[in-house]
C-alpha cells in the first residue's frame, strides 16, 4: 500500500471517542490538523488519514474514554446492483477475458472505467495470501455461499452504518466482502486466520452516531515490512494486532451465536 499524494483533504474531520462513565460516546470540536489523502489499490479506494493514521490503530486502543480523529467518507451510491447469479456466473470474469469483457458490458478500452474492471480483475486473480481463503463474489447467493462455506449455516451480516448505534460487539469468526469497483455488484470476500472483528459504537462532533464495523488482524507475520499500518503504528510484521475500520458498503459476515457476545473488558 503506498501514499500516492499528499494534497490536503477538504473533508470534514471528526473526533470519536467513548464515554465509560455516561455509557455514550463523547464528542470534540473538529479537528483542524492538515489531512492527507493515501490511496489502496484504485484511485476510488481513499483513506484520509492524519498521521499518526487512525485509519489503522492498535486493538487494544479499542477501550472505552479513547478518542479518535477519523472519518467516514458517504458512499457515492445507496446501494448495490445485484445481477442474478445465473446471469453473473454467464459472464466472463478473468484478467484474461478483459477484451471480451470490455466489448460485453460496452466500456470503452481507454475510459477510466476500463481501467477500475482492470483493476478489480487482477485484485480478483492474485493468488491467496498465506493463512487466506478468498473468493470474488459477482452475485448475491455466491457471497452467501462463501459466506457459509466458511462459517456455517447459521450467520449473519452486518456493517459500518451512519446514524445507527449498537453495544460494543465482538465476533471471533468472521468473514470480510469488500466491495469492488465494477458495473455490477462484485466483492472480494477473505476469510483471513486469526481476525477477529468488532461493532463499535460512535458519535461525530455534529451528533452523527455510527455503527462502525473493526476488523483486527492478530497474525501479521506475512505482512509486507513496507505496509502502511506498521509505519503510522510503529509496529513490526507479528508484533500486535492491527485493526482498522470497514467503510459502508462492506459486509462483514459471521456467526449468528457471536452477535449476542458483549465485548469483555471494555
Amino acid at each position: 500500500m503506498t501514499a500516492l499524494t499528499n494534497t490536503p483533504s477538504e473533508n470534514l474531520l471528526y473526533i470519536y471517542g467513548y464515554d465509560s462513565d455516561k455509557n455514550e460516546v463523547s464528542v470534540n470540536k473538529p479537528s483542524e490538523n492538515l489531512l492527507y489523502t493515501y490511496s489502496l489499490e484504485t484511485e476510488k479506494e481513499k483513506v484520509v488519514v492524519n498521521p499518526p493514521s487512525i485509519h489503522f490503530f492498535l486493538e487494544k486502543d479499542l477501550i472505552p474514554g479513547k478518542q479518535w480523529e477519523m472519518e467516514f467518507p458517504k458512499p457515492k451510491s445507496d446501494g448495490y446492483i445485484f445481477i442474478p447469479r445465473q446471469v453473473a456466473d454467464s459472464v466472463p470474469f478473468s484478467s484474461n477475458k478483459f477484451p471480451a469483457i470490455l466489448t460485453l458490458l460496452s466500456v470503452e478500452s481507454k475510459s477510466q472505467k476500463a481501467q477500475q474492471l482492470k483493476d478489480t480483475l487482477k485484485h480478483c486473480d492474485n493468488p491467496t495470501g498465506a493463512g487466506e481463503v478468498r473468493a470474488c463474489a459477482t452475485s448475491l447467493e455466491a457471497m452467501i455461499d462463501f459466506a457459509i462455506q466458511r462459517l456455517g449455516k447459521n450467520i449473519q451480516a452486518v456493517s459500518t452504518e451512519s446514524e445507527k448505534y449498537t453495544k460494543l460487539q465482538n465476533f471471533t469468526k468472521v468473514v470480510s466482502c469488500h466491495h469492488m469497483d465494477y458495473p455490477y455488484a462484485v466483492f472480494f470476500c477473505h476469510d483471513v486466520e486469526g481476525a477477529r472483528a468488532y461493532a463499535v459504537p460512535l458519535q461525530g462532533t455534529r451528533g452523527t452516531k455510527v455503527k462502525a464495523v473493526a476488523v483486527c488482524h492478530t497474525n501479521t507475520t506475512t505482512w509486507n515490512p513496507e505496509h502502511l499500518s506498521f509505519k503510522v503504528l510503529k509496529v513490526k510484521p507479528g508484533g500486535e494486532p492491527v485493526c482498522h475500520f470497514l467503510p459502508q458498503h462492506n459486509i462483514l459476515w459471521t456467526a449468528r451465536p457471536h452477535l449476542a457476545m458483549t465485548a469483555s473488558g471494555f
